[in-house]
């Protein structure tokens, strides 16, 4: 369990992971969010950027929009998406999963 977001990167990268890397979140358009929740859980936000194709157009998979993702790390450091990559238009949306989500693992 991490008390912060600066505990969870700290694990993240100690054992090697490259999620929180600034290469890695370049390349995604990502942002982390300070909040942990339940001690394993944040959101991060990624822009599609898109790609440049052959013939010099930019191919977007989400039209360039920021959309919302929740992750969980484990207690070795591994970072994992919870349910779908960038599932969420809104931050607020993303919480609001959350917060459900564990809502109803403490009902079970």
């Amino acid at each position: 369990m991490f008390n912060n977001i600066e505990e969870l990167i700290a694990k993240s990268q100690g054992r090697g992971g490259h999620f929180f890397d600034a290469d890695t979140m370049d390349f995604f358009g990502s942002i982390v969010y300070p909040t942990v929740y339940d001690g394993r859980y944040f959101i991060t936000s990624e822009q599609d950027r898109g790609i440049v194709v052959r013939d010099g157009t930019i191919r977007r998979a989400w039209d360039g929009r920021r959309l919302f993702t929740i992750r969980q790390c484990d207690d070795e450091g591994f970072v994992n998406t919870v349910g779908e990559f960038g599932a969420y238009d809104t931050k607020f949306e993303a919480e609001t999963a959350i917060y459900r989500m564990l809502g109803s693992k403490s009902e079970s």
